[in-house]
């Protein structure tokens, strides 16, 4: 920002953090309920944005806020630190020193900036994100929030008659704007790291139309249970959509309802890399086929009833065979 803003900005700044030890109870209270409301919606949102109908635990949940809560005001107070730096050197008047070590600090800022998102993109939602894909989409998102803030730098160095204006409340519609702005790239690019996997296919098949929901399913069962034959050990969500051709995002809601009925299951273990495999649990010889046509093709109703007596006694293995 320009010079006459960052100042007021990091004065607001240490006046706030000078007086953070008189807080009451009531106060204290009243931030930490505003620092969990915030990390609710960020969890709601993210796990929104990649589709995810299963919430973690309790358990998990309090240890990630916690970790949030912790490390996010250290990350924050970090890169006041650099910025109130280069500041101070700069106002001291070390242009050698500041030659050097603002594209240090401002390298090193970027690189925080990258690993703090790309950790948003991986351990928030509740889903398998591969560490290349959130990286690729922190790194992106960190870039565009550069350009940004170089725009918005540009934009009020020039206009001038801002303070003005404004004069001492010139801080708050910045931040409300640059709040506005860095939230708005941060989604935009969890929205591109969620569909990256299906991106990434070659020869992705587009569906939607009637019935493309139970032709997955088949599909599906059908991939599990030669894998059961072949006794490999489960499939990834990942290696059946590239198996399949089709979006993993668009086959994980047919594979949430598949566990639903217990057709297939998730394999509990634990590994290194964590990548969540699914196994075929039912029998085809005796899983009834009705079951699954009552799921994804036609709901059992008084008026279609002779039709549907037709589907009775046929089995799954009719299909996946």
């Amino acid at each position: 920002m320009p010079e006459s803003i960052s100042r007021q900005v990091l004065g607001y700044l240490t006046q706030f953090s000078s007086k953070a030890s008189r807080l009451g109870v009531v106060g204290f209270m009243a931030l930490i309920f505003s620092a969990i409301a915030l990390i609710l919606t960020i969890d709601h949102t993210l796990n929104a944005i990649w589709r995810v109908r299963t919430p973690r635990s309790w358990i998990k949940r309090t240890v990630l806020y916690w970790t949030a809560m912790t490390l996010g005001p250290l990350v924050v107070a970090l890169g006041l630190f650099l910025m109130s730096t280069v500041l101070s050197l700069s106002a001291d008047g070390f242009s050698f020193i500041t030659a050097i070590w603002r594209p240090l600090l401002g390298l090193f800022e970027f690189a925080l900036l990258v690993a703090c998102i790309t950790a948003l993109y991986r351990f928030i939602p509740n889903t398998q994100v591969a560490s290349s894909h959130a990286f690729l989409g922190g790194a992106g998102a960190a870039l565009a929030l550069e350009g940004a803030r170089k725009l918005l730098t540009l934009y009020l160095g020039k206009m001038s008659t801002f303070s003005i204006v404004y004069g001492a409340f010139a801080t708050l519609p910045i931040l409300l704007i640059w709040i506005y702005t860095l939230w708005v790239i941060i989604l935009i690019g969890a929205v591109a790291v969620s569909c990256l996997p299906g991106l990434l296919l070659d020869n992705v098949r587009k569906g939607g139309g009637p019935g493309w929901s139970f032709q997955l399913a088949v599909e599906c069962l059908r991939l599990l249970y030669f894998a059961q034959q072949d006794n490999f050990k489960g499939m990834s969500l990942n290696s059946m959509a590239k198996q399949m051709q089709v979006d993993p995002l668009e086959l994980e809601e047919v594979v949430e309802k598949l566990i639903e009925i217990d057709w297939i299951g998730l394999l509990d273990e634990e590994t290194k890399i964590q990548v969540p495999r699914y196994v075929l649990i039912t029998v085809p010889q005796q899983a009834q086929l009705n079951q699954l046509i009552a799921l994804f093709l036609l709901t059992p109703s008084p008026e279609i009833r002779a039709v549907w007596l037709r589907f009775e006694g046929l089995r799954l293995d009719t299909l996946i065979d």
